[in-house]
């Protein structure tokens, strides 16, 4: 038998088994797209802090008190306020927050989903619940826990730790998400030390962005007590893990506290050293998107140069640090953007009034900085713009801003 027979017949063997390796992960695939789609998810066992029954079984600690939020008056504009923003109007509450420590946790797949030693999905592990079980949890992170619950029972290949929390969810690379439901679990897991004196390491991803280094950073973490995830196995396993409540109870709920608490603590650790003093920023901010390569402003100069003899200044937020993004806005006392991740910074003023920008019929847009800057008191206001199409997608379309419409509203909020 000739060597190159031998060698086809290897090769023809080694293409017959990534084949039926590649069948079979795309029928996973598959069957759990189609279990995701069902309608009630009565396949998924999901526990969450809010259930009284289930928090009996670990220790456990409430802080804080219920929220209310009242938004009575819809946002200043020149055109007709649309439905997205009047179904914004109401009383909403955020429920008082609770911090647990639950036992034998596996967290598996790209974005740490937690699972109990039950099996049982950990809500607060992945999104806020209205966001629904679908985007929630990634298919592979179900197809590594089915892996792992069928194949591998004794979790021996798994890393092990005894006492962490995680700030990951599938949308924890985005920045507003980075804030408001990643960060804001870093009160509760502090009362969680505070009441314990047992100090969890922090989980974080395996390639963390910057700006996320920072902000943990100017929140007083240390990369000593960081855990990037082991991205190559997607899998740890964690004898204490402690979880935190989400502190957005709904699209509109947005708890002030947890804003303040971010703010309060980001500025009291800004060394007056390492970053721009406070007067080296205007009080009237413009936000720029000309770095961005989607949504910017096409007639950006023109409406700098009408907003201009106001006060405003523009200020591209991606030349800025995490610290001096904090500083700019603690000291704004008006802020002008286009709708995007940026305006999340609102979280770090104590004063403001707000005009964000969006073109007419995009995709794209929810009013979660209307309901954000009601949560925490300011004035807010907008503008429409007219869309200029890039592609076939909407969320990539530029847009141009009426310089004259802009300023009447300005001016209604001065």
């Amino acid at each position: 038998m000739s060597y190159s027979f031998l060698s086809r017949s290897r090769l023809s063997r080694s293409r017959l088994l990534v084949s039926i390796v590649k069948n079979l992960r795309d029928s996973l695939r598959s069957l759990f797209a189609d279990l995701l789609s069902q309608k009630r998810y009565q396949w998924l066992s999901i526990t969450t802090l809010e259930d009284k029954d289930y928090l009996q079984r670990f220790k456990y600690f409430a802080f804080g008190s219920d929220e209310t939020i009242r938004v009575d008056t819809p946002p200043v504009t020149e055109d007709a306020v649309t439905w997205e923003f009047k179904g914004r109007l109401g009383e909403y509450v955020v429920p008082a927050p609770k911090v647990a420590a639950i036992k034998h946790v596996e967290l598996v797949g790209p974005y740490a989903t937690g699972f109990d030693a039950q099996g049982g999905l950990i809500w607060e592990t992945a999104l806020p619940q209205f966001y629904g079980v679908k985007p929630s949890i990634s298919v592979r992170s179900l197809a590594q826990k089915f892996k792992s619950a069928t194949f591998d029972r004794t979790h021996s290949s798994a890393r092990h730790v005894e006492l962490a929390a995680s700030l990951l969810n599938p949308w924890h690379t985005n920045y507003f998400h980075w804030c408001l439901d990643c960060l804001t679990k870093l009160e509760g897991i502090e009362h969680f030390s505070k009441m314990t004196g047992l100090n969890p390491q922090i989980i974080v991803g395996s390639q963390p962005t910057r700006w996320q280094l920072e902000s943990l950073s100017l929140l007083g973490y240390s990369s000593e007590q960081l855990i990037r995830w082991p991205s190559s196995a997607n899998q740890l396993r964690v004898d204490q893990l402690v979880v935190s409540s989400f502190r957005r109870a709904s699209p509109q709920g947005i708890s002030p506290s947890v804003c303040r608490f971010l703010r309060d603590r980001c500025l009291a650790n800004i060394s007056e050293h390492s970053i721009a003093h406070a007067d080296a920023f205007s009080k009237r901010v413009l936000i720029s998107r000309r770095k961005a390569n989607r949504r910017r402003v096409v007639n950006e100069e023109e409406l700098a140069d009408a907003l201009a003899p106001l006060g405003f200044q523009t200020y591209v937020l991606e030349d800025l640090s995490f610290a001096d993004q904090v500083r700019l806005f603690a000291q704004a006392e008006f802020v002008i953007g286009p709708h995007g991740a940026g305006m999340t910074n609102m979280i770090f003023a104590h004063d403001l009034s707000v005009v964000e920008f969006f073109s007419g019929n995009c995709s794209y847009f929810q009013p979660i900085f209307f309901s954000l800057s009601q949560a925490l008191n300011f004035r807010h206001g907008y503008v429409v713009g007219e869309k200029e199409r890039l592609g076939n997608l909407s969320h990539v379309e530029n847009i141009c801003i009426d310089p004259q419409k802009m300023l009447n509203v300005v001016k209604r909020l001065l």
